[in-house]
């Protein structure tokens, strides 16, 4: 399986069933980003779908700056691949 495709199945994969602490896990190394990050996205649970939604799982990866993202994505990698 070519990697894009494994990338892309752990993303899809992580969407479906995120861990409800991945926030803290991510963030471990800066509690005060991670306190940030989960109030952004209990809101955006409480908006799009309730908690954990898909949409606001997706929404939460789009409000990411790119330096976040390659973070949350380095843990969807380490955590979600091959869990299909």
């Amino acid at each position: 399986m070519k990697k894009e495709t494994r990338v892309i199945l752990a993303f899809t994969h992580w969407l479906s069933n995120a861990n409800p602490d991945f926030v803290e896990k991510v963030w471990v190394n800066n509690p005060v980003m991670a306190q940030h990050f989960r109030a952004k996205l209990t809101g955006l649970c409480n908006r799009f779908g309730g908690y954990m939604s898909i949409e606001a799982l997706a929404r939460f990866d789009r409000e990411l700056n790119l330096s976040h993202q390659e973070k949350l994505y380095k843990y969807i990698i380490e955590n979600h691949t091959d869990k299909w």
